[in-house]
């Protein structure tokens, strides 16, 4: 049984079609990088009793550090409706940009998938440009699962909403 999604700002009529949220794979790097600090400061306090208070302050950062990167990897999602996009990309603990662009709005889209590890796993970025912005700007969706997926799904709302007019 699915449930019918809403977000603060949504539109009377709206419907949420799909919401899609980054590839977890993104928070292997961050998890990474705290596995080997808190590793290291471990070693520290077996070693070197005495160092014990500055290598429990490094464990709490590290693991502060691996909270903020799931806290951003659960809250940074692209919602798609059936009349527009609505970009939430949580960029720390108190700082969130949200971006909107209605589907008449979208010139062209473009996925790009670059790099080993994005290739193998089948995520990237989906680049949206809109009516009025700067032909060098455009709007990045990053680290989506199957970014070309993605776009031909907005691709067909945005066809359907042509044809309806």
């Amino acid at each position: 049984m699915q449930t019918e999604h809403t977000f603060n700002g949504q539109r009377s009529g709206e419907k949420v079609l799909e919401v899609v949220a980054s590839h977890p794979y993104v928070l292997y790097p961050s998890a990474l990088r705290s596995a080997v600090v808190v590793a290291l400061a471990i070693g520290l306090i077996m070693f070197f009793p005495s160092w014990t208070i500055f290598a429990s302050v490094v464990i709490v950062v590290a693991l502060i550090y691996l909270f903020r990167s799931i806290y951003c990897f659960k809250e940074s999602v692209l919602i798609i409706t059936d009349q527009r996009l609505f970009v939430v990309a949580q960029k720390g603990f108190f700082r969130r940009k949200i971006t909107e662009i209605d589907l008449y709005k979208i010139l062209d889209m473009t996925s790009e998938t670059q790099g080993f590890a994005k290739t193998l796993l089948k995520y990237g970025d989906l680049l949206v440009r809109t009516a009025g912005a700067r032909e060098d700007s455009a709007l990045t969706i990053t680290n989506i699962p199957d970014p070309y997926s993605v776009e031909q799904r907005i691709a067909n709302l945005e066809g359907m909403k042509l044809n309806s007019r």
